[in-house]
């Protein structure tokens, strides 16, 4: 919901509270002063208009606060909704400048040298414990982020796709040796990027 729409939801709200106190408030002084201008001699008279008038300002301040309620429930879920939303971007925004960044980039530009042989080449920097093996390593981890964020439900599946849908699925085919073969001894290693992959290239596919 934007501002402007909360701010319309706000003065509603208020509208109808001013509304509800006028009404019963003019029930109730309307009542007071037909009561003193009464001639003596009509109190049963006076006495059935003040329960009906009593009445009816219930009535009326009771169905008041319900719409009250009830449109300050509204707009409290409407709250929620713009938190959630407003989180949601903020982890889109983190992992677009994650993925920037010149750890991911490097990375990779590191993929891409490999080419054919990528499970090798993962492997050889991996006994030399190179640097280039943990740069390797943070872009599956940052696709792995990616998964466990879509899992908790801080983005959707559809925001996962539309910024890194054939990204992803890409990137998934290139580890994918590497994963199944350390899944055979951890199955929770990359587990979340290759549940994701597998979702996002049903939708794409």
């Amino acid at each position: 919901m934007t501002n402007g729409a909360l701010a319309k939801t706000r003065l509603a709200i208020a509208g109808f509270a001013l509304v509800a106190i006028t009404l019963t408030t003019l029930i109730i002084g309307g009542m007071m002063l037909w009561m003193v201008s009464e001639p003596k001699g009509s109190e049963p008279i006076r006495a059935q208009w003040v329960t009906a008038a009593a009445t009816l300002a219930y009535a009326i301040f009771t169905f008041a606060t319900l719409v009250v309620l009830v449109i300050a429930a509204f707009y409290a879920r409407s709250q929620l909704a713009s938190a959630k939303e407003s989180r949601q971007l903020g982890c889109l925004t983190d992992l677009s400048q994650r993925w920037s960044s010149d750890l991911i980039r490097s990375a990779r530009r590191l993929v891409e040298s490999a080419g054919d042989d990528f499970p090798d080449f993962w492997y050889g920097l991996e006994l030399q414990n190179s640097d280039d093996y943990f740069r390797l390593a943070a872009l599956a981890n940052f696709f792995e982020d990616i998964g466990i964020l879509e899992k908790d439900g801080q983005i959707t599946l559809e925001q996962v796709v539309d910024r890194f849908g054939p990204t992803l699925v890409y990137y998934y085919g290139i580890y994918q040796t590497f994963i199944l073969n350390e899944q055979a001894k951890d199955p929770r290693i990359l587990e979340n990027f290759a549940k994701l992959a597998q979702r996002v290239n049903q939708v794409i596919s």
